[in-house]
Parts: C-alpha cells; structure tokens; sequence
C-alpha cells in the first residue's frame, strides 16, 4: 500500500521543462546499491580527530573517480567550465586526496574559530563541566555580548551538523 501512494505522488509531480541535454542516456547512471561500511572513533579526551571515520574501498574510489570524470566530460560537452585542480577546501572542510583515500577534517575551520573567539590558548578537558553543580548568574559578572554568543553557537552548530559523528 505504501509502494503505491509513493507512486502516484511521483506520478502527480508534472515535469515542466524536462533537460535531455544535461542528462543524456549515454550517461552511466548511478553506481549500484550496495552496503556502505564506516566507523566512528570515539576517544574520551577532548582532541582533534586524528582520523577521518569515513572511507571507501580503493575499488570504490576507482569507480566514484571513473564516474566523475565521465561526468566532468559531458558537462564539459555542453556547458562553459573549467577544472581548477585538486580539491582542497570546500565549506570549511579541508580535503585531502591520496592514492587511496579521501581524508575530509575540519582542523582548519576548528582553529579558525578557536582563534576567531580568543580560545587558542584555553586549556582542554574530558568534562568541561560539573554536572552536579547548579548553575547560577554571577551579580558581579559582565554582562554577554549576544552578538558573540550567537556567533559562536552558529559556528558550533555548524561544525556538529556537517560532522555527525561528533
């Protein structure tokens, strides 16, 4: 039943301009369906990750590069572009390309903002935190800058949700 409400709501979208162009029949397609294997490291004290928990089979790289070369060439065919090189940063992610392996790391956009909100030099630890103590506003405290604040809860939000792994 649910197979075919999926159906007629795909069949109820019309197309309004469709691009064989773009999307020619000589084009590969999608690679096969097959079980994606990765891991997490998880460590207890508060580092960097030394490792990039997501990696594919060299056999699999060949395939994605061999696809997106193909890809590169039919684009090339209809459209104005150009390659500007090796990948190295994209979004605040810093990629690097070996033989075997794409490593993708945020060091660079996690000492960016460390040194953005003067954290360079604070000391890490496991618990940043007392559970148990109630927290309670400090009468003599200065006062928080909201600007800062939101600047620094939008730079951790996106560092959280582009790695789900932290």
């Amino acid at each position: 039943m649910k197979n075919k409400t999926t159906k007629k709501r795909l069949e109820v979208v019309p197309i309004i301009y469709d691009f064989p162009e773009v999307f020619p029949e000589e084009l590969l397609g999608l690679p096969p369906s097959r079980q994606v294997e990765f891991q997490i490291n998880l460590v207890s004290e508060a580092a960097p990750v030394a490792r990039a928990p997501y990696r594919l089979a060299l056999s699999e790289m060949r395939e994605l590069s061999e696809l997106c070369t193909e890809f590169e060439r039919l684009m090339k065919d209809k459209f104005h572009m150009s390659s500007v090189g090796e990948l190295t940063f994209f979004l605040g992610l810093q990629v690097k390309q070996k033989e075997d392996e794409i490593v993708i790391s945020q060091d660079k956009y996690v000492a960016d903002v460390l040194r953005k909100f003067n954290f360079s030099d604070v000391k890490s630890a496991s618990t940043p935190v007392d559970m148990e103590r109630t927290l309670v506003k400090d009468a003599d405290g200065d006062n928080v800058d909201v600007h800062l604040y939101k600047s620094m809860i939008r730079s951790l939000m996106y560092l959280t949700t582009s790695r789900p792994d932290i």
